[in-house]
């Protein structure tokens, strides 16, 4: 099974070290082919090419950053999305880790038939942490863990 994890970031940004987590877990509890991209370089055939996905959407005015929808927008018709399985974890430097920018972006991903995971993960106040398998908070690890294991069995 293929795990692809998007996320919009600098190798070093919070957002590409939250992955580098999520990442870990992935390869933790299933032996996978996971592969970390950026979203400006996803492509239409690497949708295509995975089983589930992860995407780790920053805050945006409010909402999500329209690379996301190029995404969404350059998915062909019918969309690749068809029957794909999303979990999306929303983080920002707010107090609710994006979770308006994450309701916003499934309506459009239900929208185009794919199934997103119905445990939203949010991580506020994400730039004032330094996340990593050290410093992650115990309950933020242990609400990660769950959703992802949860996700991918």
């Amino acid at each position: 099974m293929n795990v692809l994890i998007i996320t919009q970031s600098s190798e070093h940004g919070s957002n590409m070290r939250l992955a580098r987590r999520c990442e870990k877990i992935v390869v933790r509890e299933r032996t996978k082919y996971v592969e970390i991209i950026n979203a400006s370089e996803v492509t239409n055939q690497k949708i295509k090419d995975s089983d589930l996905q992860i995407w780790i959407v920053p805050e945006w005015n409010g909402s999500f950053p329209f690379i996301f929808k190029k995404i969404i927008d350059d998915s062909e018709y019918p969309s690749s999305f068809e029957k794909k399985d999303i979990l999306l974890i929303g983080t920002s430097e707010t107090t609710f880790g994006n979770l308006i920018g994450i309701s916003h972006l499934e309506h459009i991903l239900q929208w185009i038939g794919a199934r997103v995971f119905e445990k939203r993960i949010c991580f506020p106040h994400l730039m004032r942490t330094e996340l990593n398998t050290d410093s992650i908070s115990i309950e933020e690890d242990e609400r990660l863990t769950d959703a992802i294991c949860k996700f991918i069995c």
